[in-house]
């Protein structure tokens, strides 16, 4: 529960940067209010409907690991891109970025909140839960402060972008510990039973 509570709090985390954070940067660029606005807005509401669509796309396939994996690396891609979208000056380029960004950011976070009905019994599930948003609460409450932090270090509002990024990679590294975790639980387990 700790290691999908800590994934989860810093992808979330890590979105919540990108919110706080992209506004800066596409101004810095010389890309006006109300485009800004219209842009990031819009990406918003693109990904609201998209985390269901994650949900679906998982169940379909039945591959929520393949889904879950895929699209937070194509996320820290997107967002690793925004910097320098921005700096083309292009609305089409930065618009795109959104988008895909808001897209992408929303179809694993499905897969990620129905994993710790795998991780324990439902006997045990409420102190996992409370344990599990814990972790997810104080990663959106330290994440944004921490992108402010390097904002103010560097001068730069691409600085907190780039934080999305690490937080997108470290959430990859502590699913793929969930899993392995998860896969060494069910062998001991079955190794139990077999006695």
């Amino acid at each position: 529960m700790t290691v999908s509570g800590i994934g989860l709090a810093l992808y979330n985390g890590s979105f919540l940067v990108y919110v706080s954070y992209s506004p800066a940067l596409l101004l810095a660029q010389g890309i006006g209010v109300a485009a800004t606005s219209a842009i990031l807005a819009a990406a918003s509401a693109v990904s609201t409907f998209c985390v269901p669509l994650g949900g679906h796309l998982a169940d379909r396939t039945r591959r929520p690991w393949a889904v879950l994996f895929g699209a937070t690396l194509a996320f820290c891609v997107a967002i690793a891109l925004l910097p320098a979208a921005a700096a083309s000056g292009s609305l089409t380029a930065v618009a795109s970025g959104a988008i895909a960004i808001g897209v992408l950011g929303a179809i694993p976070v499905s897969t990620m909140v129905a994993l710790p009905s795998q991780a324990v019994p439902a006997e045990k599930r409420a102190i996992a839960l409370g344990l599990f948003y814990t972790w997810f609460y104080l990663g959106a409450a330290l994440c944004p402060a921490l992108g402010g932090w390097l904002y103010e270090l560097s001068g730069t509002p691409a600085a907190p972008i780039y934080l999305n990024t690490a937080l997108g990679v470290a959430t990859l590294a502590l699913y793929a510990l969930f899993a392995r975790l998860g896969r060494d639980l069910s062998r001991d387990l079955s190794r139990d039973y077999s006695r």
